[in-house]
């Protein structure tokens, strides 16, 4: 009988661990945790897939002790949220650009192959002592399908395009890729 309890607790168990090792996370690249910035010293990437942007709608709701919106769950449907933050306030250089486009390059052939136009977001900020700066951080959003299959395969540059034509490159650190097919493969 304890044997029986046992094997059926150590299922459950092995269940739970299933289903919380497959829970859907944002993928944020480009980020060093060693000091605290982007690797470019500007901005980072965050993508998120309609998983994780159902699940940041569900807990805002929870949050708010309401149901959650069945319209904003079906709006995100099938999408891909590439999110483009800054931290303006190490770099003031990096609050006056407002950002374009979004542009995954191919690492060997060195050619686009997905761009993405940026709705540039302008927040204005304040560290509660009297300095006052605005963040300009951007929003691409993709279809799910099309985002998988043209990143599905290789490794990738990330671009970001400035209305002002200029370009930055968004870097991971020691040689490493920024965005690859592993990362596309993890969008939920």
């Amino acid at each position: 009988m304890q044997r029986a309890n046992f094997l059926c607790c150590l299922a459950m168990v092995a269940a739970t661990t299933a289903v919380s090792a497959q829970k859907a996370e944002s993928i944020r690249r480009g980020w060093n945790a060693f000091n605290g910035t982007p690797y470019n010293f500007c901005s980072w990437l965050v993508v998120s897939g309609p998983e994780v942007a159902k699940q940041q709608i569900r807990d805002q709701a929870k949050r708010a002790y309401t149901e959650p919106d069945a319209a904003r769950l079906a709006s995100v449907e099938g999408k891909v949220f590439v999110e483009i933050l800054t931290v303006t306030e190490r770099k003031p250089g990096c609050s006056n650009r407002t950002m374009k486009e979004v542009i995954f390059v191919d690492k060997e052939s060195d050619k686009p192959v997905l761009r993405l136009p940026v709705e540039s977001r302008e927040t204005a900020m304040s560290n509660g002592f009297g300095a006052t700066w605005n963040a300009n951080d951007g929003l691409a959003i993709a279809d799910l399908a099309q985002f998988k299959t043209t990143l599905g395969s290789g490794k990738y540059h990330v671009v970001l395009v400035y209305e002002d034509g200029g370009t930055a490159r968004i870097g991971q650190g020691a040689g490493q890729t920024v965005w690859s097919a592993s990362e596309t493969g993890k969008v939920r």
